[in-house]
């Protein structure tokens, strides 16, 4: 139901929801199927604090910018996983860049693997080429670590756990997530179990951020 004082809901509304949907609910329903321990259920209550917060930004009659989408899931990914930074960088296939966002809306390239060497697009541009899941306990002893990121962000790297973000109508990579320094409990590195809960998340992160491509909210 539209808020009081708003307009009734567009075709537009209507087209958005019809394509978000079917793949959310498959999504959520695998989600809940293999719910079995409380980071489970944190899981869980994670995904329903973003579609809540988007579909009551969308009641608002507010448009919830691209920059926006990618803040809620980064934010809401890194309280799931006990990371101390959490990026998601978007994959821009006609440039081969790997962008980043600030919240309002500013583009930064990360990494270009047109001018960057294979051993040096760091951990996330090692998740992009491979598509898959990438773990690393120790950074410095890593060969996919680059040591320029931190250079540049005045940041130390103990331990990053980056994830795929993929079409799952497509199989086109989106992006990729990156997350910083497990923070609990003191000195951990990423699990499997972290893993598994980031590549669930982002599973339903890639519909949503497809979703706002393809409707222009970027």
């Amino acid at each position: 139901t539209k808020r009081r004082g708003h307009p009734r809901f567009t075709q537009g509304d209507e087209q958005w929801l019809c394509r978000l949907v079917p793949s959310l609910s498959i999504v959520m329903r695998n989600a809940v199927a293999s719910a079995r321990s409380t980071t489970d259920r944190l899981m869980s209550r994670a995904l329903v604090a973003i579609t809540s917060t988007i579909s009551t930004t969308k009641q608002g009659g507010e448009r919830l910018m691209l920059c926006q989408i990618l803040d809620i899931w980064s934010s809401q990914a890194k309280e799931l996983i006990c990371a101390d930074r959490c990026t998601i960088m978007l994959f821009d296939n006609d440039a081969r860049q790997l962008l980043s966002y600030s919240f309002e809306g500013v583009k930064k390239v990360e990494i270009d693997f047109n001018c960057d060497p294979v051993d040096q697009v760091g951990i996330a541009g090692s998740c992009a080429l491979s598509r898959r899941g990438v773990n690393v306990r120790d950074a410095k002893s890593d060969s996919r670590f680059a040591s320029a990121f931190d250079a540049e962000a005045e940041y130390m790297t103990r331990c990053a756990l980056a994830m795929p973000i993929i079409s799952a109508s497509t199989g086109r990579l989106i992006g990729v997530c990156e997350a910083l320094n497990k923070t609990r409990p003191a000195g951990a590195h990423f699990k499997a179990n972290d893993e598994l809960v980031l590549g669930s998340v982002m599973q339903v992160a890639a519909i949503v951020i497809e979703n706002a491509q393809l409707s222009g909210e970027c």
